[in-house]
């Protein structure tokens, strides 16, 4: 894989944030350059030192507030041919820059539009959604597909790679 971005849209979450940073510290795989849009204010000089050796660092504070805002920031910051995009709470396992590294590395024929990962701790939907999603045919049986309404399937936990029409914004890679 070419090189890689992280992207971290933060505000007032700092210890969220600084599980995230190590976890990407383990990876078996670093990037190239780490990219952080804080609407809040945090400790630049603390963030630098979670930072593992060898990956640039960014950090830019804005305001007002704003996810997507953040997110386009560290686009258009960020200097890597990929660009992975992480909400601040997000703990990777250990592998999984890697792991993305060799989907996108496996797609010769440049079909793949981008790759998440599976969020392990999510609540489960409560019962009353998840009939609800049967009743209006939310849940027509192939996971990850957006509806002409508006609605979307849920991805579930797969164990092999499945073409989705949409993947979480907090764990997506482009």
């Amino acid at each position: 894989m070419s090189s890689l971005s992280v992207i971290i849209a933060t505000m007032d979450r700092e210890e969220e944030l600084y599980r995230c940073l190590d976890s990407i510290r383990a990876q078996s795989r670093l990037p190239e350059e780490l990219v952080i849009v804080d609407d809040g204010a945090l400790d630049v000089e603390a963030l630098r030192l979670r930072v593992p050796q060898g990956v640039e660092f960014q950090y830019h504070r804005k305001s007002p507030p704003g996810l997507s805002a953040s997110r386009n920031l560290g686009a258009r910051a960020a200097r890597g041919e990929f660009l992975l995009f992480l909400d601040d709470d997000v703990v990777l396992e250990p592998n999984f820059i890697e792991e993305i590294s060799k989907i996108f590395q496996e797609d010769r024929a440049g079909t793949l539009g981008g790759v998440s990962g599976v969020i392990v701790n999510r609540r489960p939907r409560p019962r009353w959604f998840r009939a609800w999603a049967k009743i209006f045919f939310l849940d027509r049986g192939r996971p990850g597909e957006l509806f002409p309404w508006g609605f979307f399937s849920e991805i579930g936990i797969p164990d092999r790679v499945v073409d989705v029409d949409w993947i979480p914004g907090g764990l997506s890679c482009f």
